[in-house]
């Protein structure tokens, strides 16, 4: 009896099973497809990778016509210069400068912006026998010293690059200075190169000149200066203490007033209730003369100057009396009698603008 209860329990699991089965079985036959939702852009797609251009800077350049000078800026904070023709050659199709970074960026342009830099800076620059022909320059930044990670391709160069010497000079003459550009020019060891000036150049002839105070003129109150006969012996006393090729241009002569009394010691005024005491009896005409073609006199020209324009009426009786009544004085060396302005009883120049010219170049020779 239990044997056949156990019978009949495997017999219910085994259809049971076997209805299962073949249910599946069966709705296979019967697949109804469900159409799946679709989406335009499942999967976002990644952003292009930024090209880097690069700008062969070599590329294009006539290298056997004349001298050709490459300059190249800012390579470890230096300027350095290449003129081998064999290096020049070898690197004009593999030579280059990155004009963007990877990543698409400006970078350092903030930097610029705040410092007030113009966001672009020449990297390098070709001549052909001193005269520019290429200009190679970063417009965003990205290649140049400012950039966070420059990205220039040498190809080589920079074990032939050469520093330069950069020259100043400074002359007082014209004609010495034409000459030295004439030289620099005809000398392939001497360039201006980057230093040219971009207007006025050679710069044309100059001037020189200067304005000369002379010695206070001191005349009494009561009679008229005589302007014009003391504006003849200055120009007259000046014009033979003259360089050759140098005139009296202007003579000037200005009314100070009469002056006041001050302390021979400190120069300062002596006050009556506050106020400085004026001395009627003299007046003060300050001197002045321009000059053009010179800049300059000698200590000893200006010591006669001095000695030939002196015009100082001698006060010291008329002082002695107006000491006693109005400053109940007998000590007439304890006060002196001063303009409103400076007094002078010394010829100096007291401007000066010499003939200049100022020329900068390069001596591209290998240095010592």
């Amino acid at each position: 009896m239990i044997r056949l209860a156990f019978l009949l329990v495997v017999l219910l699991g085994g259809l049971i099973a076997f209805g299962a089965f073949y249910l599946v079985r069966g709705s296979e036959a019967d697949l109804v497809e469900i159409a799946q939702p679709t989406f335009d852009n499942p999967t976002p797609d990644l952003p292009p990778t930024p090209i880097v251009e690069k700008l062969f800077f070599l590329r294009g350049i006539d290298l056997e016509d004349g001298e050709i000078t490459l300059v190249l800026f800012n390579v470890d904070e230096d300027t350095l210069i290449v003129r081998d023709e064999v290096a020049l050659k070898a690197a004009q199709e593999t030579a280059y400068v990155n004009t963007t970074t990877t990543s698409g960026a400006e970078a350092g342009s903030i930097l610029l912006s705040i410092m007030g830099v113009p966001p672009e800076e020449t990297v390098a620059q070709i001549y052909r026998d001193d005269k520019i022909i290429a200009t190679v320059s970063c417009p965003t930044t990205a290649c140049g010293s400012f950039a966070e990670s420059p990205d220039i391709n040498y190809a080589g160069l920079l074990d032939v690059a050469k520093p330069i010497q950069r020259v100043s000079d400074e002359f007082d003459n014209h004609a010495n200075y034409t000459a030295t550009i004439a030289a620099i020019d005809a000398d392939p060891d001497f360039m201006l190169l980057h230093a040219r000036p971009s207007e006025r150049f050679p710069a044309p002839p100059s001037t020189a000149s200067m304005e000369i105070n002379f010695p206070t003129a001191v005349a009494p109150a009561s009679s008229d200066f005589d302007k014009s006969a003391h504006e003849i012996l200055v120009t007259i006393a000046l014009s033979s203490a003259l360089p050759e090729g140098a005139s009296v241009t202007e003579i000037t002569i200005n009314d100070l007033g009469t002056g006041v009394v001050a302390d021979n010691d400190s120069l300062s005024p002596v006050l009556a209730n506050g106020a400085p005491i004026p001395y009627p009896n003299m007046r003060f005409y300050s001197v002045s003369a321009k000059v053009t073609g010179a800049s300059m006199l000698s200590a000893d020209a200006l010591d006669n100057l001095s000695r030939q324009t002196l015009s100082q009426h001698d006060y010291a009786s008329d002082f002695s009396q107006f000491a006693r009544e109005r400053l109940q004085s007998d000590c007439d060396d304890c006060f002196a009698v001063l303009p409103s302005s400076e007094f002078r009883d010394t010829a100096r120049v007291v401007s000066s603008n010499p003939e200049a010219y100022y020329l900068d170049y390069f001596d591209l020779r290998d240095t010592p």
